[in-house]
Protein backbone atom coordinates (compact mmCIF):
# COMPACT_ATOMS: atom_id res chain seq x y z
CA UNK A 1 0.00 0.00 0.00
CA UNK A 2 1.09 3.40 -1.22
CA UNK A 3 0.64 6.51 1.48
CA UNK A 4 1.03 9.66 0.17
CA UNK A 5 3.48 12.14 1.83
CA UNK A 6 2.92 15.22 -0.14
CA UNK A 7 -0.27 16.21 3.02
CA UNK A 8 2.28 15.53 5.35
CA UNK A 9 4.74 17.98 4.05
CA UNK A 10 2.29 20.67 3.56
CA UNK A 11 0.99 20.59 6.64
CA UNK A 12 4.79 21.04 7.97
CA UNK A 13 5.31 24.30 6.12
CA UNK A 14 2.36 25.64 7.08
CA UNK A 15 3.36 24.99 10.66
CA UNK A 16 7.02 26.47 10.32
CA UNK A 17 5.45 29.87 9.54
CA UNK A 18 4.03 30.38 13.31
CA UNK A 19 6.30 31.99 16.14
CA UNK A 20 6.92 29.01 18.30
CA UNK A 21 9.42 30.54 20.61
CA UNK A 22 9.23 31.77 24.05
CA UNK A 23 11.48 35.11 24.59
CA UNK A 24 13.26 35.99 27.28
CA UNK A 25 10.43 39.20 27.58
CA UNK A 26 7.97 36.44 28.28
CA UNK A 27 9.47 34.58 31.47
CA UNK A 28 9.87 35.40 35.27
CA UNK A 29 13.63 35.00 35.36
CA UNK A 30 15.29 35.55 39.15
CA UNK A 31 14.23 33.97 42.05
CA UNK A 32 13.29 37.59 42.88
CA UNK A 33 10.87 37.79 40.43
CA UNK A 34 9.25 34.34 41.60
CA UNK A 35 8.89 35.47 44.93
CA UNK A 36 7.51 38.45 44.30
CA UNK A 37 4.26 36.67 42.80
CA UNK A 38 4.70 33.73 44.88
CA UNK A 39 4.23 36.41 48.03
CA UNK A 40 1.57 38.90 47.30
CA UNK A 41 0.07 37.41 43.77
CA UNK A 42 -3.23 35.75 44.06
CA UNK A 43 -3.98 32.30 43.55
CA UNK A 44 -6.18 29.89 41.38
CA UNK A 45 -5.73 25.99 42.47
CA UNK A 46 -6.85 23.17 40.26
CA UNK A 47 -6.27 19.64 39.99
CA UNK A 48 -3.28 19.74 37.87
CA UNK A 49 -1.82 23.00 38.69
CA UNK A 50 -1.36 25.92 41.08
CA UNK A 51 -1.29 29.48 39.55
CA UNK A 52 0.08 32.38 41.56
CA UNK A 53 -0.74 35.89 39.08
CA UNK A 54 0.47 39.44 39.99
CA UNK A 55 0.13 42.62 37.91
CA UNK A 56 3.28 43.66 36.17
CA UNK A 57 5.06 46.55 35.80
CA UNK A 58 6.54 44.97 31.74
CA UNK A 59 4.47 45.70 28.77
CA UNK A 60 3.79 41.83 28.34
CA UNK A 61 2.14 38.36 30.24
CA UNK A 62 5.01 36.75 31.71
CA UNK A 63 5.21 33.26 32.81
CA UNK A 64 7.47 30.97 35.09
CA UNK A 65 7.22 27.55 35.40
CA UNK A 66 7.84 25.02 38.75
CA UNK A 67 7.93 21.38 38.45
CA UNK A 68 9.43 20.11 41.06
CA UNK A 69 11.42 16.59 41.59
CA UNK A 70 8.01 15.26 43.08
CA UNK A 71 6.14 15.76 39.88
CA UNK A 72 8.06 12.78 38.21
CA UNK A 73 11.62 12.04 36.38
CA UNK A 74 12.81 14.84 34.45
CA UNK A 75 11.46 13.43 31.06
CA UNK A 76 7.57 13.69 32.96
CA UNK A 77 8.71 17.36 34.67
CA UNK A 78 9.86 18.93 30.98
CA UNK A 79 7.10 17.41 29.65
CA UNK A 80 4.69 19.26 32.00
CA UNK A 81 6.51 22.25 31.55
CA UNK A 82 6.43 22.41 27.59
CA UNK A 83 2.65 21.38 27.87
CA UNK A 84 1.65 24.85 30.23
CA UNK A 85 4.34 26.65 28.27
CA UNK A 86 2.18 25.99 24.87
CA UNK A 87 -0.67 26.84 26.81
CA UNK A 88 0.19 30.05 27.88
CA UNK A 89 1.84 30.86 23.87
CA UNK A 90 -1.79 29.71 22.64
CA UNK A 91 -4.30 31.79 24.88
CA UNK A 92 -5.25 35.00 23.85
CA UNK A 93 -4.94 36.79 27.20
CA UNK A 94 -5.86 40.63 26.62
CA UNK A 95 -2.90 42.36 27.15
CA UNK A 96 -4.86 45.74 28.59
CA UNK A 97 -3.32 45.04 32.26
CA UNK A 98 0.10 42.61 31.68
CA UNK A 99 -0.01 39.94 34.49
CA UNK A 100 3.10 37.74 35.79
CA UNK A 101 2.07 34.02 35.99
CA UNK A 102 3.76 31.33 38.41
CA UNK A 103 2.66 27.88 37.30
CA UNK A 104 3.31 25.36 39.87
CA UNK A 105 2.50 21.50 38.62
CA UNK A 106 0.93 19.18 40.93
CA UNK A 107 2.14 15.85 41.80
CA UNK A 108 0.26 12.52 39.19
CA UNK A 109 -2.49 14.79 37.97
CA UNK A 110 -1.58 15.78 35.01
CA UNK A 111 -4.78 14.40 32.52
CA UNK A 112 -6.66 17.61 32.27
CA UNK A 113 -3.26 19.93 32.12
CA UNK A 114 -4.30 22.19 29.50
CA UNK A 115 -7.65 22.70 30.09
CA UNK A 116 -6.77 23.90 33.99
CA UNK A 117 -3.69 26.28 33.08
CA UNK A 118 -5.88 28.02 30.77
CA UNK A 119 -9.07 27.91 32.95
CA UNK A 120 -6.34 29.20 36.00
CA UNK A 121 -4.82 31.56 33.71
CA UNK A 122 -8.36 33.48 32.54
CA UNK A 123 -9.56 33.50 36.09
CA UNK A 124 -6.69 34.72 37.33
CA UNK A 125 -6.26 37.98 34.30
CA UNK A 126 -9.77 38.72 34.61
CA UNK A 127 -9.93 39.16 38.44
CA UNK A 128 -6.63 41.11 38.04
CA UNK A 129 -8.59 43.36 35.37
CA UNK A 130 -11.28 43.63 37.89
CA UNK A 131 -9.16 44.72 40.91
CA UNK A 132 -7.37 46.93 38.66
CA UNK A 133 -10.26 48.46 37.72
CA UNK A 134 -11.66 48.77 41.08
CA UNK A 135 -8.33 50.48 42.89
CA UNK A 136 -8.48 53.05 39.80
CA UNK A 137 -11.82 54.28 40.74
CA UNK A 138 -10.79 54.10 44.00
CA UNK A 139 -7.78 56.16 43.55
CA UNK A 140 -10.17 58.56 41.25
CA UNK A 141 -12.28 59.23 44.04
CA UNK A 142 -9.24 59.67 46.46
CA UNK A 143 -7.63 62.41 44.16
CA UNK A 144 -11.07 63.89 43.81
CA UNK A 145 -11.55 64.40 47.16
CA UNK A 146 -7.89 65.65 47.93
CA UNK A 147 -8.68 68.20 45.37
CA UNK A 148 -12.03 69.15 46.54
CA UNK A 149 -10.55 69.69 50.36
CA UNK A 150 -7.50 71.41 48.92
CA UNK A 151 -10.28 73.79 47.04
CA UNK A 152 -11.91 74.37 50.49
CA UNK A 153 -8.76 74.84 52.65
CA UNK A 154 -7.71 77.55 49.99
CA UNK A 155 -11.56 78.96 50.06
CA UNK A 156 -10.49 79.72 54.13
Amino acid sequence: MLVSTRNNNASRANTKNIDESFPKEQRLQTRREFAAVLNSGIKSVSDSVVVYAQGSPHHQHRLGIIASKRVGIAVRRNSIKRRIRECFRRLNLPTTIPVDFVCIARKNRHANLTKDVSNCLHKLTNRISTQDSMYAAIKLVADDNLTTNTARKGQQ
